[in-house]
């Protein structure tokens, strides 16, 4: 593996899921993550453990697998190993003709003590193999997933491009189009020349941005770097300038997204803080800007994404502002939107900490802003949330042990997903959210004709043109 694959691995959205299950996740859990081959399998051991060190958390418990035998005798030893502090790692990545039985053997047997292994471990049970396990796991061993299951398949691209990051609710501008390398020959042209610093600001902004989504981290700090001295410059020449503080917290929040995509949450903390505490300083002396108040909002939920311990009084920070805006102007649809989104994010929060009535009343005011959303903007962006939204409450049903209830809800996030694939067929997002409802509750046969058109799809398109 080359410092490429190490980048690419950071940046995958599968992975980034797979880290904010384990941010969030309390207890046993059984976790499948699919790799492609046995090197990147050790990759994912290894950054899973330093993400798990960086952030005081017990270390991986590995498993010596070194042959199908091993693989196969994986129920026994797990009865046989006192309950480590960490997640217990077991790879069994292989050639499918040495391996295919010991993985079918080991999923008869890890389903028959399913409840055992409840009872006995405290911490995540990960099984890291190739994706044709996946059929394996479903159909040996349905039971497994009446415990709290996750899936997670990650695949690297040939030419290891990163798949940019995109926090659901940060809403920081994106120039995904434009050129990082002209940009900057831009930005060459104005250094030295009086009164052009908010503009060599803008651009260096701009390319740091595009250089994120290229994978170019080194080069983005060092441009997004340049772009925070020359703001904090001019902010402190002219601290009443409000267009200075307002370049000053983007800024922040821009070079903060990239310490988080590096999953350096210390430091990304830090330039999301400094972003909130300029936009505080923008809200007190322009308190009727709707804009800055919604900037305001997005820095509470970025700084909340990477502070866990102040996690809920931020968002729901975030929450009060978003309601105050929506108050003000009911008809402004990204306020609407913004808001829908931060009552998905505390019902979360609801739903972990086991409030599970204060969680239903959050998501269903999010199920209804989105509902309207649809019906008066038409987007399929709304759609999508629409359906997450849906399953947010057929997860919650199921938790409740309303399954009829809950299916209702899981079928019609179905229903839009399979609307979304039909109308944009090209979107490799679209179609990874079918999958994931399908295997909630479709066919073995829908499921498995989805998969095809994601192998196809993902073949045909070059990295910069699959959406994430």
């Amino acid at each position: 593996m080359n410092p490429d694959d190490r980048l690419a691995l950071l940046s995958h959205p599968e992975w980034l899921k797979l880290l904010r299950h384990f941010e969030l996740g309390q207890g046993f859990a059984l976790i499948v993550l699919l790799v492609g081959d046995s090197s990147l399998a050790r990759l994912c051991r290894t950054e899973l453990d330093l993400w798990l060190v960086a952030r005081q958390r017990p270390r991986l418990y590995a498993l010596p697998i070194e042959k199908p035998e091993d693989l196969e005798n994986v129920p026994e030893t797990l009865l046989a190993t006192a309950p480590p502090d960490g997640p217990i790692w077991i790879n069994g990545s292989g050639a499918r003709e040495l391996y295919e039985r010991a993985w079918t053997n080991c999923a008869l047997q890890l389903n028959r003590i399913r409840n055992t292994l409840m009872r006995q471990f405290t911490a995540p049970l990960i099984l890291a193999g190739p994706p044709w396990i996946r059929e394996i796991l479903r159909d040996t061993a349905p039971d497994l997933w009446s415990i709290r299951a996750f899936v997670s398949e990650v695949s690297l691209p040939p030419d290891r491009t990163p798949v940019p990051l995109r926090d659901p609710f940060a809403t920081i501008e994106s120039d995904a189009g434009i050129d990082p390398d002209f940009t900057l020959q831009q930005a060459d042209a104005l250094r030295g020349r009086p009164d052009q610093e908010r503009q060599l600001s803008y651009l260096l902004d701009r390319a740091g941005e595009a250089l994120m989504r290229r994978g170019r981290y080194e080069e983005a700090s060092t441009v997004l770097q340049e772009a925070v001295d020359l703001a904090e410059h001019a902010a402190g020449h002219d601290p009443d300038d409000a267009h200075h503080l307002h370049a000053l917290s983007l800024a922040y929040m821009r070079i903060g997204d990239l310490m988080h995509r590096l999953i350096a949450d210390n430091k990304a903390g830090q330039f999301f803080g400094k972003a909130s505490e300029t936009m505080e300083q923008l809200v007190h002396s322009h308190p009727g800007d709707s804009e800055y108040l919604q900037r305001l909002a997005i820095s509470y939920s970025l700084l909340g994404f990477v502070t866990p311990e102040a996690r809920d009084q931020l968002y729901r920070k975030s929450l009060d502002i978003y309601e105050k805006l929506v108050r003000n102007q009911p008809d402004r649809i990204d306020f609407l939107h913004n808001l829908s989104v931060a009552y998905g994010i505390i019902g979360d929060l609801c739903f972990r900490s086991g409030a599970l009535d204060d969680a239903q009343r959050f998501y269903e005011k999010a199920v209804d802003i989105f509902k309207s959303l649809t019906e008066r903007s038409g987007r399929l962006k709304d759609f999508r949330d629409l359906s997450v939204a849906y399953n947010r409450m057929g997860d919650l049903l199921t938790a409740q042990r309303m399954h009829d209830e809950a299916r209702q809800y899981y079928q019609r996030a179905l229903d839009i997903t399979q609307d979304l694939v039909r109308k944009a067929p090209e979107r490799v997002d679209y179609l990874r959210e079918l999958i994931s409802d399908l295997e909630h509750i479709g066919s073995p046969e829908a499921l498995a004709e989805a998969r095809q058109k994601l192998e196809r799809l993902t073949q045909s398109q070059t990295p910069n043109n699959i959406s994430s």
